[in-house]
């Protein structure tokens, strides 16, 4: 890309946004993230923590730079993606010049969407519906990458199902049917305007300035501190769980695909043949789906201490049981990706980035 294009990050304030934004900062890129800044998940002053995180990466890239015309530039909008007039102001200004973009804007929490599902319909489905006619109608979109999940595929009955891009979509929660109306229409908008769309389906993400409500995060700082881990069940529901480097990585080598400036060296992807206007990648996890009972185990051993367990026998409603084991083998021949982290290895990444926090801060209090 050239160093005038600017890339769109919806929800770049948020837990994955974030991440990709920071990726694209390293990469010398121009980046405006759109973000409504609510509080579904993750609080306000978190996410401006992690905007003030980006703005002291964007510096210290620039700080080492010898190309003055190459630099990170990080432009930061408050706005919601239900807004057509706020999308449309974004897009028609000269200044940011965006000719991509990054979709991971919208609402997560599945079991909350059970008791507001008319909040996820409107932001997944209106919002996505209306963030993409604006960058249809405006002619200037040369790819969007958007974010889809494995929740579309909802619960299969036996654990060892394989889970392809065209397995069936059966949701069992709101927010899951929002995304599939979501990638429905990245299918559609594609179609209508010409306009080359890929979907990046992810699985139960965790890592670094991961989010508060997540359940690892939950884990292992509670099981830390002797603090109560409620159990759902009887603990042999599934999850892939997929370290937040993996999935950054993952959506690079969706966004450079075939450019001139990728870094991907595994693959000659100039001389590959170009890929569809519409392309669905599934993500995975180097082990596969694993159950809460795995997960405990793994968390206790990584921290070094026993789980202070309550079993709960009821389930949450719209939780599936078994999720199967998703396919990546596309996103691994075409793109070249595939996870670098088993959930040991990401447990013990997320604990070392903790400990370096914490101790950054002791240094700050003694000094």
């Amino acid at each position: 890309m050239r160093e005038t294009e600017g890339i769109l990050v919806t929800g770049g304030a948020g837990f994955v946004g974030s991440h990709i934004v920071e990726a694209l900062l390293k990469r010398s890129q121009k980046v405006i993230i759109l973000d409504l800044f609510n509080q579904e998940t993750t609080k306000s002053d978190e996410k401006q923590a992690n905007v003030s995180f980006l703005k002291r990466t964007a510096m210290e890239v620039n700080e080492k730079l010898t190309n003055k015309y190459l630099k990170a530039e990080l432009h930061v909008i408050t706005g919601d993606i239900c807004n057509r007039n706020c999308i449309e102001d974004i897009i028609n200004n000269s200044l940011y010049n965006i000719t991509s973009v990054v979709h991971t804007a919208g609402m997560v929490d599945d079991r909350r969407s059970v008791s507001y599902p008319n909040e996820y319909f409107d932001v997944n489905i209106k919002g996505t519906a209306t963030l993409l006619d604006v960058l249809g109608k405006s002619g200037k979109i040369k790819r969007v990458i958007q974010t889809s999940t494995r929740s579309v595929f909802g619960e299969v009955e036996n654990q060892n199902t394989k889970l392809d891009e065209f397995s069936p979509r059966r949701p069992v929660n709101p927010y899951g049917v929002s995304k599939v109306a979501a990638d429905a229409l990245a299918h559609c908008y594609s179609h209508m305007y010409q306009m080359q769309i890929f979907l990046i389906r992810i699985t139960s993400c965790y890592g670094h300035r991961g989010r508060p409500d997540m359940i690892l995060r939950i884990l292992m700082e509670n099981i830390e501190s002797g603090s109560v881990i409620k159990k759902f069940g009887t603990g042999e529901a599934t999850r892939t769980w997929l370290y937040i480097d993996d999935i950054v990585d993952c959506f690079m080598k969706a966004l450079f695909f075939g450019l001139e400036d990728t870094t991907n060296s595994d693959l000659d992807l100039l001389n590959m043949p170009p890929l569809s206007l519409y392309e669905e990648f599934n993500t995975g996890s180097k082990e596969g789906a694993v159950t809460l009972n795995q997960v405990i185990e793994t968390a206790q051993k990584v921290i070094g201490k026993k789980a202070n367990i309550q079993e709960i026998k009821e389930v949450p409603k719209g939780d599936a049981k078994f999720i199967g084991v998703l396919d990546y083998s596309k996103a691994k021949s075409v793109l070249g990706w595939e996870p670098r982290y088993d959930l040991e290895q990401g447990m013990i990444a997320l604990k070392k980035y903790y400990e370096d926090i914490k101790a950054e801060k002791k240094i700050l209090v003694i000094d």
